[in-house]
């Protein structure tokens, strides 16, 4: 399985591959171009692959500081919602549960 990406108009869905680096700000799908200070994050949403998955999200880079950390409990998803901020998501290949899903909503 590969990692995926999926371009809405305010929103970015990603399916993880367990292995492969998720980098907002090197993501380019449809002519959409992250502006230099990230987007204006304003919820984040994680549907795992199982119960009991851990979502890991860094600011930009693979050492960034965690912006969010979120574990599956019920195997229904987590959702964050977040007061709009520039961020740059950025999820470690390592981190990312293969097969789960992460949608970032911006404005």
């Amino acid at each position: 399985m590969a990692l995926t990406v999926v371009q809405g108009k305010h929103n970015v869905n990603v399916t993880l591959d367990g292995s492969t680096d998720f980098d907002m700000a090197a993501t380019v799908v449809s002519g959409f171009s992250i502006m230099p200070d990230g987007v204006r994050l304003t919820s984040v949403q994680f549907y795992p692959n199982a119960a009991g998955d851990v979502c890991i999200i860094r600011e930009g880079s693979a050492t960034g500081v965690i912006i969010m950390k979120a574990k599956d409990v019920g195997g229904a998803g987590v959702h964050r919602e977040f007061y709009p901020h520039f961020k740059k998501p950025f999820i470690k290949g390592s981190e990312g549960i293969s097969g789960s899903m992460v949608i970032f909503e911006f404005i």
